[in-house]
């Protein structure tokens, strides 16, 4: 490396400044940006299809009242793994998702029971 440049590290990461009248903590700090940097767009989102059993257990529980979304999103994949596997039984299942909800288990499983009966799943 020649003396011209000046090897600045900041957060582990090495830039190469090339001199000019100003320091390096000025060239980083008291200065517009003389370096950008570019992200990727994100990766497009496909839906599932309406008769899909992942888009039927996840609308299954989409209007239960529950503390945040994530709750919801607990809810509808240990339904969907119920739905898949049929181990154990749907209240069970609403258990072990730990999803704080505004009312009761039994209301939630009532609810989640009739939706799935009304896409002509068998609950029992």
């Amino acid at each position: 490396m020649s003396a011209e440049y000046d090897l600045v590290s900041l957060f582990g990461i090495c830039l190469y400044i090339a001199p000019q009248k100003f320091s390096a903590r000025e060239q980083l700090f008291d200065h517009p940006r003389t370096f950008s940097m570019t992200t990727k767009p994100p990766s497009a989102v496909s839906e599932f299809p309406p008769e899909s059993i992942e888009k039927i257990a996840y609308s299954a529980v989409a209007d239960i009242p529950a503390q945040e979304p994530n709750d919801l999103n607990r809810l509808g994949y240990n339904v969907w793994a119920w739905l898949v596997d049929r181990k154990g039984t749907l209240e069970q299942a609403i258990r072990t998702a730990g999803a704080r909800t505004h009312i009761p288990h039994r209301e939630v499983a009532r609810i989640i029971s009739q939706r799935l009966r009304e896409k002509g799943l068998e609950v029992s």
